[in-house]
């Protein structure tokens, strides 16, 4: 905008000098906008995994405005208290090398074999536990067969001891074989798929599903609803 003083007489009859243009440009402020809280904690969140501070985005309409000391402290304390209240690093997803992190259908697919595999830990220890009990059932029967012996009944025990002690629970094998085939053709492998699915996909961090999970059903800030052990702290 340009404006002109006006031409007139001094008072003592002498002309003005002539009049000097006058430009001035309007400035428009543009107030700082604050970020809310809950924004900042769950951008800290989302990128403390590398140390990123919750900042605006370069696309975002809000201006986090002029980098003083003050918001600087801010979102430093903002970033370490999102670590404090979440899960620990070996429970966060990681970033692929274009730093992106790991996508929402990847976690739950890794979480879906780490489960499969919990399932196959469980029939292994009942494989397990059937194992123990055979072999405590035909120690049990040696004792049995003792004892018909010392009541008299010498042809009952002779058979029952020939036939059924040590015998095979299956073709040519005891329970012990059945364990070591199960382990050695079956539960190595599926073990060793699920970690390296781990580790192509997520870095080798177990139960980020879980993890996640936590976080969502959790009552954040009560006492027993701890995000991990601590000093005492609820978080």
């Amino acid at each position: 905008m340009t404006s002109t003083t006006s031409t007139g007489a001094n008072s003592d009859g002498a002309e003005s000098p002539d009049p000097v243009p006058v430009t001035t440009t309007p400035i428009t402020i543009r107030p700082t906008v604050p970020i809310p809280p809950s924004i900042r904690l769950a951008a800290a969140a989302l990128t403390a995994s590398t140390g990123d501070r919750a900042t605006g985005s370069a696309t975002s309409p809000i201006s986090v405005g002029s980098a003083s000391n003050a918001s600087s402290a801010s979102n430093a304390s903002t970033a370490s208290n999102a670590r404090a209240d979440g899960p620990d690093e070996a429970h966060r997803r990681p970033r692929y090398p274009n730093g992106q992190l790991v996508g929402d259908e990847t976690v739950a697919a890794v979480g879906k074999l780490s489960e499969a595999l919990e399932v196959v830990e469980q029939a292994r220890g009942f494989l397990y536990g059937f194992h123990r009990l055979t072999g405590k059932a035909d120690l049990a029967l040696g004792e049995a067969v003792e004892m018909l012996r010392d009541a008299g009944h010498t042809e009952l025990a002779e058979r029952i001891d020939r036939e059924i002690v040590g015998r095979n629970v299956i073709e040519g094998r005891w329970t012990f074989q059945i364990v070591e085939d199960y382990d050695d053709n079956y539960y190595a492998a599926f073990k060793a798929a699920e970690s390296a699915a781990r580790g192509q996909l997520l870095g080798g961090k177990r139960h980020l599903f879980e993890a996640e999970m936590k976080e969502d059903r959790r009552t954040h800030g009560l006492e027993h609803h701890e995000a991990r052990p601590g000093d005492g702290r609820v978080t």
